[in-house]
C-alpha cells in the first residue's frame, strides 16, 4: 500500500492458548533477545552495510545433535544502525519434542549461540546500481577497515561473492541456572566476541592448484583466473568489540518447570520395564529382541518367585542360581530357608539391571589446579587412581602390568566400568587436574577423600572445582585407553602458550587434530582462570 510504513497486528485471546497438558508435553522455552549495546558504530556502516539483525541457533555436539531438528535456526528483524539496537525478539522452541536427557545435557554444557551482524556489506541487488556499494562504480573506495570488510565479502571486479555472510560479532549463554530457577526465568548478558572467518584457509587451498601458463594473460578466461587469485585476501577482520565493551542482553524462560535428573531416570526406567515385561519376552534366533525371561523359583507353601527382568538369559540364570543356593545352604540350618530366599529375592530386585539402567548424567568430574609444589596432593591422585583401577581389573597394582595395559574398545565403551579416567597437564609451575567417574560410586568418593575437599578451603596454590549435583552423559577420557592417569608436560607456562598468535590465527591449510588442539590449550586457560 503506498504510504504505509508499518503495519501490527495482534491477537489476544481470553483463555491459555496451551493447556496444562500440553505445556507439559511440549514443555516450551522462549529466548529473548532484549538488545546490543556498545556496538563499534562507524559513520560508514549505513552506507556500506544492512542494517543490524541477530542469528540464534543452538551450540551442538554429538550427544545433543538430535536437538538439530526441532531448534531450527532463527532470524530476528533488522535495526538501523546506531550504538545501540533493542530487540525484544524472542524465539521459541519445544525441548518436550526430543528426549529430556538431551535436552538436559544441552541446557547446562553447551546453550545458545548468537550472531551480530552489523557489517553485512550490502550487495549489487541490494544498491540498485548494478554494482555492490563502495566497489566500482559507487562512492569512493573506502579504506582501513572498509576496505577490509568489503574485500571480505567480494570478490574482483566489483562481483558479489555469492556465499553466506560471515558473522562479525558472536556471543554464547547457557542455561544451567534456568533449571534450577524457582521463577523459570533467567536475565543473561554475555560479552560480544570477534569471530573470525576462514579467509587464510580459503587463500592456501586456492593456491594449492597452479595457474596454467596458456593463456593466462590473452585470454578472457585467464584474465579471470588472475582477478581472482589476485582478490584472495588473507586479512582478517577484527573489528574490536571488546574496546567498546559490547554486550548482548537475553532472557530466557520456561512455561513449566523442566524434570530433573532423576525424574527422567525413573520415568524412562519404568516405560522400559513395563514394556519388557509385557511385549519382550523372546529369547532365541527368530526376532530382533533376545530378552530372558526373569528367574522363577517355587518356594515350599507352594508360592513362587520371580526375579528382576534381565536383558540377557545368562544374567537371568545367573538370580535363579543364587536363589537356589539360598534355599540348599539354609535348608539344613535353624533358619527359616524362605525368609532368607525372600531376603535374596529382594536384594536383585534392588540391584540395577544394566538393560534397564536409564541413568544418563552418570559422570561427575573434578578439576583440581595446584601448585607444583603440593607434591603430597599430587602424588595421592596419582596413587589413588591406580590403586583403584588396578581393582577394578583385578591386577596387582605394585607390577608392571598397570602401566601397560590398554582399554579395549568394549571397555571404554561400557558405561558401568567404575575406573577413574583423566588428565594432568604440568608446565613447570602448576597442574590441571581432569579427572572422571561414576557420579556417586566409591571411587570418586574415595577420590574426593584423598584430596580432603571438604578439609581444605581453595587457595592461591590449590584450587578444587566439584559439583555433585552436575552430571555428564559421556566419558570423555576414556579414549587414553590406560588405567593409570595421563600426564603431560608442555615446555614452556599454559600463559606463555596460549599467548601465541598461532593458536587464534593459524595461517595456510591446518589439520582438525591441530585446530582441536588449539582450542584445548584455550579451555585449560579456562579452567586455570575459573578454578
Amino acid at each position: 500500500v503506498a504510504g504505509l510504513y508499518s503495519l501490527d497486528i495482534y491477537i489476544s485471546t481470553d483463555i491459555p492458548i496451551l493447556s496444562r497438558e500440553m505445556l507439559d508435553k511440549l514443555m516450551p522455552v522462549c529466548f529473548t533477545m532484549e538488545a546490543v549495546s556498545s556496538l563499534p558504530n562507524e559513520s560508514w556502516l549505513p552506507d556500506k552495510c544492512e542494517d543490524i539483525h541477530l542469528e540464534v541457533y543452538p551450540q551442538l555436539s554429538r550427544v545433543t545433535s538430535a536437538l538439530a531438528e526441532q531448534l531450527p535456526h532463527a532470524r530476528s528483524i533488522a535495526r538501523p544502525h546506531d550504538a545501540s539496537a533493542r530487540f525484544s525478539e524472542p524465539v521459541v522452541w519445544f525441548l518436550g519434542l526430543t528426549p529430556p536427557h538431551v535436552v538436559r545435557e544441552w541446557l547446562q554444557h553447551e546453550g545458545l549461540v548468537v550472531e551480530i551482524h552489523d557489517r553485512d556489506v550490502r550487495t549489487a541487488e541490494a544498491t540498485g546500481d548494478g554494482h555492490a556499494a563502495g566497489i566500482e562504480g559507487g562512492p569512493p573506495k573506502p579504506s582501513g577497515e572498509e576496505l577490509n570488510v568489503l574485500l571480505d565479502r567480494h570478490g574482483s571486479h566489483g562481483e558479489a561473492v555469492k556465499r553466506k555472510p560471515h558473522p562479525h560479532g558472536v556471543a554464547r549463554f547457557q542455561f544451567g541456572a534456568l533449571l534450577e530457577s524457582r521463577s523459570l526465568q533467567v536475565n543473561l548478558r554475555s560479552e560480544v566476541l570477534p569471530n573470525r572467518s576462514d579467509k587464510k584457509r580459503t587463500r592456501a587451498e586456492a593456491m594449492k592448484d597452479g595457474l596454467p601458463a596458456k593463456g593466462l594473460m590473452d585470454t578472457e578466461e585467464g584474465v579471470g583466473l588472475v582477478a581472482q587469485r589476485s582478490a584472495l585476501d588473507k586479512r582478517e577482520d577484527t573489528t574490536d568489540y571488546h574496546a567498546c565493551g559490547c554486550v548482548i542482553t537475553l532472557r530466557a524462560s520456561l512455561a513449566v518447570p523442566f524434570p530433573d535428573m532423576r525424574a527422567v531416570q525413573e520415568k524412562e526406567h519404568g516405560q522400559r520395564q513395563d514394556h519388557w515385561a509385557a511385549h519382550e519376552q523372546k529369547h532365541g534366533e527368530e526376532g530382533n529382541i533376545f530378552v530372558a525371561t526373569p528367574a522363577q523359583v517355587a518356594l515350599a507353601g507352594g508360592s513362587e518367585l520371580v526375579g528382576p527382568w534381565r536383558k540377557q538369559r545368562v544374567h537371568a540364570e545367573d538370580d535363579e542360581r543364587q536363589l537356589r543356593a539360598a534355599a540348599e545352604v539354609q535348608a539344613g540350618g535353624a533358619e527359616d530357608p524362605t525368609a532368607a530366599v525372600r531376603a535374596l529375592h529382594e536384594e536383585l530386585h534392588q540391584q540395577p539391571p544394566h538393560g534397564l539402567d536409564c541413568r544418563f548424567e552418570r559422570f561427575g568430574r573434578v578439576v583440581l589446579v595446584v601448585d607444583e609444589g603440593e607434591l603430597d596432593v599430587i602424588s595421592k591422585v596419582i596413587k589413588k587412581v591406580v590403586v583403584w583401577n588396578a581393582g577394578m581389573k583385578g591386577l596387582d597394582p605394585n607390577k608392571a602390568e598397570i602401566n601397560t595395559y590398554q582399554l579395549s574398545a568394549d571397555e571404554r565403551a561400557d558405561p558401568h566400568l567404575d575406573i577413574l579416567t583423566g588428565f594432568s597437564v604440568l608446565d613447570g609451575t602448576a597442574r590441571v587436574t581432569v579427572l572422571e567417574g561414576l557420579r556417586g560410586r566409591e571411587g570418586l568418593t574415595q577420590l574426593l577423600e584423598v584430596i580432603d575437599r571438604d578439609g581444605r578451603p581453595n587457595s592461591p596454590g590449590f584450587k578444587l572445582l566439584y559439583n555433585p549435583d552436575i552430571g555428564f552423559s559421556q566419558r570423555a577420557y576414556a579414549d587414553f585407553g590406560t588405567l593409570c592417569l595421563t600426564q603431560i608436560k608442555i615446555r614452556m607456562p599454559l600463559e606463555k602458550l596460549a599467548a601465541q598468535p598461532e593458536l587464534y590465527a593459524p595461517g595456510g591449510l591446518v589439520a582438525n587434530d591441530t585446530l582441536e588442539a588449539n582450542q584445548a590449550v584455550k579451555l585449560l586457560m579456562e579452567l586455570r582462570h575459573m578454578a
